[in-house]
C-alpha cells in the first residue's frame, strides 16, 4: 500500500509523522458536543432505552442490555443519542475507553458512565473518529492510569484537549470508507470462524454427554466394562433420561469436599507482580486446559492470606458469573501453587466417590451446562450462587466406569480442541491485523485517497 508524498512530525509522539497537509486538532475544536449522559431511574420496560456501558463493551451493541426509562422529555435531556453518535466509555477499569458509532435511530438516550461526542458542524467524520478512537483503547486508559487523579474515570477536559490527526472532510471520508469495506471483509471471516468454533463446541459437548450418560454404552461405541449388554433405567430427570441401570444419580453437595470461591485481593490489579503466585480468573479457565500465558500472578503472603481459596491438585475450576459462566476445568499436579478470584469456584470432589476428570467432563456436557445455563424458569442466568451449585445433578458410574469413560472422551476430542485451537489463533492474528490496517490508515501512515470499491 503506498505513502503520502510528504509527511511532517505531528508533535505527538506516540503518533509520530502525519501526512504534511494534515492538521493535528482538540477534539473540542472539531466536535461542538462531549457530555456524559444522564442516571435515569430505571423500569422493566419502557419507550426509552438507555445505552450503558456493557451494551458496547464487547465492540458491537448488544441491545439485550439496554435497559429502559420512564417516559421523560427526551429532547430535553442532554443525554439523548442520535444516529452516528460516537459514544465512549467513561469509567471502571476493563471498560473504559471502549468505544460505539451509533448506527441506529430511535429513542435512546445515554446513562452517566457514557460520554457522547458529536459534531453538527459537519467538520468531522463520525466514522473516522470512531475507528481512530477504537485502535487507542489502551492509550486513553494507560493516560488515565498515569495521570496525576490517578481515577479510573474519563475526565472531560482531557476528554476535550486529547490531540487527534485531523486530515479535511473528503479524505475521513475515503478513510472511513476504505476502512468499512476492509474491516468488513475481515469481520466476516471472523464470523465464519466464530461459526465454526461454536459448531466444533456443540460438537465436544455431545461426545461428552453421550458417554457421562452411558448413552455410548447404548449405541456401541464405547465397550461396556465386562462385555455384557447395559440394561437401563429412568433417571427420573426429564433433561437427562436414562441411564445406565447400576448408575446413581447425586447432588453434587454429596460427592465434593469444598464448594467455594475466591476473591480480588485488596488493591487490585495494583498489587500483582511480575513473580508470585497465579491468580486463577475467568479468562485462564477454558474447556480445553488452563491457559496460563496472561495469568495475573500476587505476591506469596497476599497468597498466604487467601489461604482458604488455595487450589489443589484435582480441584475442577468452574467460572460462576459473565460472559465465560460455564466454562470448567480440572486442576492437575503440574500447576503448582496458585489461587483463585471471586469469578472462579473451586469444586473439590470426593476422590472415593467421583474422579476429578470424569466430574469436570460431567460439568461441561450438554446435561452440566443445561444446569448451569438455565434457572428455574428456563431464563439464561448471568451468575451462579454456591446453592444452585450444590444441587447440581450428576450421574455417578461405578470408579470403573469413569475411567474408561474419561479416557474415551479425552480421545475422541483431543482433535476437535486442536481444530479449537488453531481456528481461535487465526481469529486473534485477523483481529490483529483490523487493528493494525484501521492504525496504520487513520495516522496518515497509508494512503487511500484513491481506493475505490471493485
Amino acid at each position: 500500500m503506498k505513502q503520502y508524498p510528504k509527511y511532517k512530525d505531528s508533535g505527538i509522539q506516540w503518533i509520530g509523522e502525519i501526512p504534511e497537509h494534515w492538521e493535528v486538532r482538540k477534539l473540542k475544536s472539531v466536535a461542538d458536543f462531549i457530555n456524559r449522559g444522564n442516571a435515569p431511574s430505571y423500569i422493566d420496560n419502557g419507550k426509552i432505552g438507555v445505552i450503558n456501558q456493557a451494551t458496547f463493551s464487547s465492540g458491537k451493541f448488544d441491545f439485550s442490555k439496554i435497559r429502559y426509562t420512564e417516559d421523560c422529555e427526551l429532547d430535553a435531556t442532554r443525554g439523548k443519542v442520535f444516529k452516528d453518535d460516537v459514544l465512549l466509555a467513561s469509567t471502571g477499569g476493563g471498560v473504559l475507553g471502549k468505544t460505539a458509532l451509533v448506527n441506529f435511530s430511535g429513542d435512546y438516550m445515554a446513562d452517566s458512565h457514557v460520554t457522547i461526542i458529536r459534531d453538527s458542524k459537519n467538520s468531522l467524520n463520525s466514522k473516522y473518529l470512531y475507528l481512530f478512537l477504537s485502535v487507542n483503547y489502551d492509550l486513553i486508559n494507560g493516560i488515565l492510569a498515569q495521570g496525576s487523579t490517578n481515577q479510573t474515570e474519563l475526565q472531560r477536559k482531557w476528554l476535550e484537549d486529547f490531540k487527534i490527526p485531523f486530515p479535511n472532510t473528503v479524505e475521513q471520508t475515503a478513510i472511513a470508507s476504505f476502512l468499512d469495506h476492509k474491516t468488513s471483509e475481515i469481520d466476516q471471516l471472523i464470523a465464519a470462524k466464530e461459526e465454526l468454533i461454536t459448531k466444533l463446541e456443540d460438537r465436544r459437548k455431545a461426545i461428552i454427554n453421550e458417554a457421562v450418560t452411558g448413552q455410548a454404552y447404548k449405541t456401541g461405541l464405547i465397550p461396556t466394562p465386562d462385555g455384557k449388554e447395559v440394561k437401563f433405567k429412568d433417571s427420573g430427570i426429564e433433561w437427562l433420561g436414562e441411564i445406565p441401570e447400576n448408575w446413581d444419580i447425586v447432588k453434587l453437595k454429596y460427592i465434593v469436599n469444598k464448594i467455594g470461591s475466591g476473591v480480588t485481593p485488596r488493591g487490585g490489579s495494583e498489587v500483582y507482580t511480575e513473580n508470585g503466585i497465579p491468580l486463577l480468573r475467568s479468562q485462564n479457565i477454558h474447556f480445553d486446559g488452563l491457559r496460563l500465558d496472561s495469568v495475573a500472578r500476587i505476591p506469596e503472603a497476599i497468597h498466604r492470606k487467601m489461604n482458604s481459596t488455595v487450589v489443589l491438585p484435582n480441584d475442577v475450576l468452574l467460572n460462576i458469573t459473565g460472559a465465560s459462566i460455564g466454562r470448567c476445568f480440572y486442576v492437575d499436579n503440574d500447576l503448582g501453587e496458585a489461587n483463585v478470584n471471586q469469578h472462579v469456584c473451586i469444586i473439590r470432589p470426593d476422590l472415593n466417590r467421583i474422579s476429578s476428570v470424569y466430574l469436570n467432563f460431567y460439568i461441561a456436557s450438554q446435561c452440566g451446562q443445561f444446569q448451569i445455563l438455565s434457572g428455574q424458569d428456563g431464563t439464561s442466568r448471568e451468575g451462579l450462587n454456591f446453592e444452585q451449585i450444590k444441587n447440581f445433578q450428576i450421574t455417578l458410574p461405578p470408579m470403573s466406569d469413569m475411567t474408561l469413560i474419561s479416557n474415551w472422551i479425552q480421545k475422541r476430542i483431543s482433535n476437535l480442541n486442536l481444530i479449537m485451537n488453531q481456528t481461535i489463533q487465526s481469529i486473534e492474528k485477523l483481529n490483529k491485523y483490523k487493528h493494525s490496517l484501521i492504525s496504520e490508515v487513520v495516522t496518515g501512515k497509508i494512503d487511500v485517497r484513491d481506493w475505490q470499491k471493485e
